[in-house]
């Protein structure tokens, strides 16, 4: 199969289209933006269509295979793309029960339901005028105006220092073990989790062995960084 063209045909079908998130719900309809050229490869762009959960779902399962067969199931593109299809089919990291693209439509569409109107926690509240009047027109002294400034200066400058003085996990070199046994090099843990959608908490725990390992992945220390 050309999934490519699939692809492409899916797109240029969404494009024909013509949705956008207003005229959709206009006409009863549930639909999730995509870009056509993931942002996690090509970085942000104004290429986004408009698709049914579905039609979505099934958009991350095409991505994934065009990347595989294009650059093989190593090269960094494959491995965003896995990601994202994993995002797709999973709820904070943990696997539905199924990953059947008309089932995760129907799932989407109940829980787009159940956000909207009286479900939604914010639904049929309004503030008071006389808490807008206030919120528009309070007017701060020039002594309240000093000490909300030392105050936050007070606090990045606390923060700075405490970032300079703390043994931070990015001041050391760590090796990085996956769940296939790929191994990677790495100072800053916090990057390398928020590219992997891990949890950087966790890895740390298994750094300094209170875990054995967090989703099958391992990490120990190897080294200092040289200043």
């Amino acid at each position: 199969m050309n999934y490519l063209k699939v692809y492409c045909n899916l797109i240029r079908k969404a494009e024909k289209r013509g949705y956008t998130k207003k005229k959709a719900k206009e006409q009863g309809l549930y639909v999730e933006g995509h870009h056509t050229f993931p942002k996690s490869i090509y970085g942000k762009n104004r290429r986004i269509v408009y698709l049914t959960a579905r039609e979505h779902y099934i958009a991350h399962t095409l991505l994934e295979k065009i990347c595989i067969r294009r650059y093989g199931l190593n090269h960094w593109k494959t491995k965003k793309m896995i990601k994202a299809h994993i995002n797709m089919i999973s709820v904070n990291g943990k696997m539905r029960n199924y990953n059947n693209s008309i089932l995760y439509e129907k799932c989407r569409i109940r829980f787009s339901q159940q956000m909207s109107g009286s479900g939604n926690h914010m639904y049929g509240r309004k503030q008071s005028e006389d808490l807008i009047k206030y919120l528009r027109n309070r007017n701060f002294s020039e002594e309240t105006k000093t000490k909300m400034s030392i105050k936050r200066k007070q606090r990045i400058t606390k923060q700075s220092t405490k970032q300079l003085t703390s043994k931070s996990c990015e001041k050391y070199i760590y090796k990085v073990i996956s769940p296939t046994n790929e191994e990677f090099i790495i100072t800053n843990v916090r990057k390398f989790c928020r590219e992997n959608n891990l949890d950087c908490s966790s890895m740390v725990k298994v750094s300094k062995g209170k875990l054995k390992k967090y989703k099958g992945w391992f990490i120990e220390k190897v080294g200092i960084v040289k200043k």
